[in-house]
C-alpha cells in the first residue's frame, strides 16, 4: 500500500525526534528509500513533498504538524517534545543552477592567471558605473551609446 507524504513526514519526525524542514525531510526519506512509495513525479519532487505538508498545515485545522520556526521553516509533530536545533539556510537550499557573469568572473580570473597555457592578467570592468557610457531614451527604451 502506498504511503502519503503526510504519513512519511510523520514517520520521519517520530524517528528523528527533532524539528525538520520539509525539503530536508524529503532528502532523508529519499536516503531511506521511502520516496519510492510516494507518487511524486517531475523535476522537483522535494518541492511537491514540501507543498503537501505546507497545505496540510495551512488548510487542515486538525493537522498533526506544528510550525516551530520560520526562515527556514521547521516543523514538528504537535504532541512531540523536542530540542529545537536551528539549521543554517545553506543546509536546506538546493544548489544554484544558473550563474551570472559577475558570479563566474573570479573563477575565470583565477583560471586565466594560474593556467600555464594562458598566464594572462584580467581586469573587472563594472559597466554600470562607467562614466564613459551615455544612456539615451529612444522610442521608449534606454539605448547605451
Amino acid at each position: 500500500m502506498a504511503k502519503s507524504s503526510i504519513e512519511v513526514a510523520k514517520e520521519l519526525l517520530e524517528l528523528k525526534k527533532e524539528a525538520l524542514n520539509p525539503i530536508k525531510m524529503y532528502h532523508i526519506a529519499n536516503e531511506m528509500g521511502l520516496t519510492k512509495e510516494l507518487n511524486l513525479n517531475g523535476k522537483t519532487p522535494w518541492q511537491s513533498f514540501a507543498a503537501r505538508i505546507y497545505m496540510d498545515i495551512k488548510e487542515n485545522p486538525n493537522s498533526i504538524f506544528e510550525v516551530v520556526a520560520t526562515k527556514p521553516m521547521l516543523i514538528k509533530l504537535k504532541n512531540q517534545d523536542i530540542n529545537l536545533k536551528i539549521q543554517t539556510q545553506n543546509e536546506i537550499k538546493e544548489p544554484k543552477k544558473s550563474y551570472s557573469e559577475r558570479d563566474l568572473h573570479p573563477l575565470l580570473t583565477r583560471f586565466a592567471f594560474a593556467n600555464d597555457n594562458f598566464k594572462a592578467y584580467t581586469k573587472t570592468i563594472y559597466h554600470e558605473s562607467s562614466i564613459k557610457t551615455k544612456k539615451v531614451w529612444i522610442n521608449g527604451c534606454i539605448q547605451i551609446l
